[in-house]
């Protein structure tokens, strides 16, 4: 049997639709950023909709706000030009070059992408943070593991994440980024089998975090006797 392929030019037609968009074939009207950083994006509906789900539930007709020119408008505060302009060039072509974009636009374009339902384009984003970005993972640990934990989807990084602190916990214990963990998040940590610091410095390290949170109320310690594995003794911390 005799094939063809002529994707690559099927992937430059629809690129040079999404590029020349004029008023007489799209039909959606995107407005994403926030002031100073603002852009306007010409799309086409069923392109849209047969990409991402999200698309297809926003622009049906119980969802849908036309203007008096019947095109659909999106306005996404929470989504930088410079990320949309990803994520459109995706839908439009199936392509994803992340080349010289920071790990912080990697990071939002994942969250974006979470948010409008493009699966290939989060796990694309989750395995190029950990494979390419993993020092920057670490140095921004904190504030990326709250991120993480609150998306279902980014579940692979935020394992990344805690395997990465249990293999090697004292670099955290010593920075003062990890004051800023969220109480669950911590207490899971320290809680741990996988975890090896030493309990003085753990018990230290909870009483400077308390501090920090100003939440020492929160914190109620007692040691008690217990075998555990090959340990004979060790302490554990509840909460009240």
């Amino acid at each position: 049997m005799t094939f063809f392929n002529y994707s690559e030019t099927l992937r430059k037609d629809l690129y040079q639709l999404l590029l020349t968009c004029n008023s007489n074939d799209y039909n959606v009207v995107i407005q994403v950023g926030k002031d100073p950083d603002i852009e306007i994006f010409n799309a086409h509906s069923n392109i849209l909709c047969a990409r991402s789900s999200y698309f297809k539930t926003a622009l049906s007709e119980r969802w849908a706000n036309c203007n008096h020119y019947g095109k659909f408008i999106f306005v996404k505060t929470n989504i930088a030009p410079i990320i949309f302009r990803l994520i459109l060039k995706y839908v439009y072509t199936g392509i994803l070059d992340l080349t010289d974009q920071s790990p912080s636009n990697i990071l939002a374009l994942l969250i974006a992408s979470d948010e409008l339902n493009l699966d290939e384009l989060v796990q694309c984003s989750q395995e190029h943070l950990i494979k390419e970005e993993s020092s920057w993972l670490r140095e921004n640990f904190t504030s990326t593991l709250h991120i993480f934990n609150k998306h279902q989807s980014c579940e692979k990084l935020c394992q990344h994440l805690k395997i990465s602190f249990y293999l090697d916990p004292e670099p955290f214990f010593n920075s003062e980024d990890l004051l800023n963990l969220d109480r669950d998040i911590l207490f899971e940590f320290i809680h741990s089998d996988f975890l090896t610091v030493k309990e003085i410095d753990i018990w230290n390290f909870l009483l400077k975090w308390a501090k920090f949170s100003r939440d020492v109320n929160s914190v109620n310690i007692h040691n008690y006797m217990s075998i555990h594995h090959k340990e004979p003794f060790y302490t554990k911390y509840s909460i009240s």
